[in-house]
């Protein structure tokens, strides 16, 4: 029995081997393509990230696929940018989103998930820039007007300005408790 399992634990590391060899190749494949753009944030911006588990690779691995063949494939550019950001590869998921937002440049979602990414990178007048962008396109958006009037206390130093986009989410209403609870302990600690 011990021969088989030992057979077994060979094959085991064999198979591990040849299938984690297939994915680098696959995205350094990927990457010399030009699928993936190449990236010039600094490590240090990623130090707390998860990484993409393996359902999210395998999901990742059939985009890059997709994008080999079509590179403006608007699902699959989305598809890869949500991925990234739910593993908290930040980088990553601005580059997909930035693509992406060049053929669908009102996508309301798209333009918050980009300004979410480049607020995890540090990139704050990049991700102001974003939100202002996501209120142009739509004025009701109370989701944008509080990361701007937070944005403003605590990163812009105009704190006035700040506090004016959280006050329109006040007067916005939005059906959000939790929210216009932190707002109101914002402008309270003004």
């Amino acid at each position: 029995m011990s021969v088989n399992s030992s057979l077994y634990g060979k094959r085991l590391v064999v198979l591990t081997v040849t299938v984690g060899l297939v994915a680098m190749t696959l995205f350094s494949y990927v990457y010399r393509t030009g699928v993936m753009p190449p990236t010039t944030a600094q490590p240090t911006t990623q130090s707390n990230k998860v990484g993409l588990n393996a359902d999210q690779s395998n999901k990742a691995l059939k985009f890059m696929e997709i994008l080999k063949n079509n590179p403006e494939n608007t699902e699959a550019l989305a598809g890869l940018g949500d991925l990234f950001l739910q593993a908290k590869i930040w980088d990553k998921s601005a580059s997909f989103w930035k693509r992406y937002l060049t053929l669908k440049p009102k996508d309301e979602e798209a333009i918050y998930h980009y300004a979410i990414a480049l607020l995890n990178m540090d990139k704050i007048n990049d991700s102001a820039d974003q939100f202002k962008r996501l209120v142009q396109v739509n004025p009701e958006n109370f989701h944008g007007y509080y990361y701007l009037g937070m944005l403003y206390v605590y990163y812009l130093d105009d704190k006035a300005r700040g506090k004016a986009y959280l006050e329109k989410v006040l007067a916005m209403n939005p059906d959000h408790p939790e929210l216009l609870k932190s707002i109101r302990n914002e402008l309270q600690k003004m």
